[in-house]
Parts: structure tokens; sequence; C-alpha cells
């Protein structure tokens, strides 16, 4: 794996994103942490009035349902970082011409592309970890009913779902040359699949409804998973889309001819 990767160009696109990557991650622990604890006051405070129904909903539906969740402030932030530096790492590079410097270098096109991968998947991943960790903390802290188990189910088919979006956004910059380009997939096919997702549950046309199936967000159903009932399909669909994604992507920045 070693052989793989390029210590310059990791230190690179650390350098080139770590900035973003702290904001957004520093922001969603933060919102994920103030919503848990806000939440949880105001479950006690309502708590006598409440419905028996309404009083038995545990904090880990409840951030599934606004934070994780396929059209959740969560997932929407991390597709503004998975868009960004998805379309960074290799068409912006080749479109402003410093792709051509790193190609003239020793490290090997091969070292280039799985470098700038590993440090896409990875940073989405420890991402998403630390915003689980920091809401999974404060619902304890906060002395919420909470079923850790299925929260981090759901944190896995977060994880899982952003790999799906990342390798659109990997694959759409490896294929073009051009920012512009790379952005019209890249950008416009995970945006419009999180539109089709937070409209649906406001729009209910029955001609409509078939709608929701061309949108990858269909396949990350929250409500499976606290459920416990067909939800492994459906995380293996998500990570064979991203791994294909990845696959080809990397396949064509290896045999492209490149502006040098």
């Amino acid at each position: 794996m070693s052989s793989l990767l390029s210590k310059s160009v990791l230190k690179q696109s650390v350098k080139n994103n770590w900035k973003l990557w702290a904001v957004l991650t520093g922001v969603m622990c933060f919102f994920i942490v103030v919503i848990t604890i806000a939440m949880n006051s105001t479950i006690g405070r309502m708590e006598g009035g409440m419905p028996g129904g309404m009083r038995d909903i545990s904090m880990d539906t409840m951030l599934a349902q606004i934070f994780f969740g396929a059209s959740g402030m969560g997932v929407m932030l991390m597709l503004i970082y998975s868009i960004a530096v998805g379309n960074k790492l290799v068409a912006s590079e080749v479109d402003r011409g410093t792709m051509s410097f790193t190609l003239n270098t020793p490290t090997t096109r091969k070292q280039i592309i799985f470098s700038k991968a590993f440090f896409y998947i990875l940073s989405i991943v420890l991402m998403i970890v630390l915003i689980g960790i920091s809401g999974t903390i404060a619902s304890i802290a906060a002395g919420a009913t909470i079923n850790v188990g299925n929260l981090w189910l759901v944190i896995l088919g977060c994880l899982l779902f952003g790999f799906a979006i990342s390798g659109i956004c990997f694959f759409a910059s490896c294929w073009f040359n051009k920012s512009g380009q790379s952005l019209m997939i890249g950008a416009g096919l995970p945006v419009a699949f999180f539109l089709l997702s937070s409209l649906s549950p406001i729009v209910k046309i029955s001609d409509t409804e078939f709608l929701k199936y061309f949108s990858l967000n269909t396949l990350f159903d929250t409500s499976a998973i606290l459920s416990g009932g067909g939800f492994i399909v459906q995380f293996i669909v998500l990570f064979a889309i991203g791994f294909v994604l990845y696959f080809v992507g990397i396949n064509k920045f290896l045999k492209k001819d490149l502006p040098l």
C-alpha cells in the first residue's frame, strides 16, 4: 500500500484542504452538541404533557432524522465539503496547470491519484466519526435516552452514503480536465439528489413519487436502519457504487492525456 502513496502528495492535499475540513467539522461538532442538549432539555420540560409515543422517542432517532439523515444538516455540510474538495483534488489542478508540476516530479501518476483518493476518503471518514463521537458524548452527558448501537449504525450508513457521494465527485474530477465540466456532474448530481430527498416529505404528488428512486439518497434510509430491517442491501449497494466510481475515475486518470 505504501508504494501506492506519496508523502509529498498527501502533505500537499492536507495543506490545501485542512482549513475547510476543520471549519466544517468544527461547525458540525458544535451544532450536534447544541442540538442534542437543546432537544433533551425540551423533552425534559415537556415530558409530562407529551403523548406516550413521543416520550419513547430516543436521541438516536432524533439525531438520525435531524442530523445524520440523507437530508439532514450534517449530510448537507458533508456534501459541501465533498463537492469542493473532490473538484479541487484533480480537475482544478489540471485546469490551473499545477498538476503538470506534480507529474514532472519522480512521483508516478498512480501514486498521485491513489494518494489523493486516500486523503479524500480518510478525511470524510474522520469528519463523520468525529461528529458521531461528539453526538454520542453529548447525549450521554446530557442524560438522554439513546440506543448507541442504533446511532452508530446510522453513522455507518452516513459513512457509506458519503463514500458513494464522494465517488461521484472524484469520478467527475478525474474524468474532466475543466473545473466547470467536473462540477456539472460532481456538484450537479449530489445537489439534485439532496433536493429531491429534501422535497419528498413536503411534496406528496402521486404522479411524481417515482422521482425519489432517481435519488441516491433513497438508499440511505434511516428509518429502515433504526427499525432493523432492509438496510444491509442498501449499505452494500452504496459501497459498491462508491467503489466502482473511484475505480473508474482512477483508471480514467491513469490512461487519459493530460495537458502538460
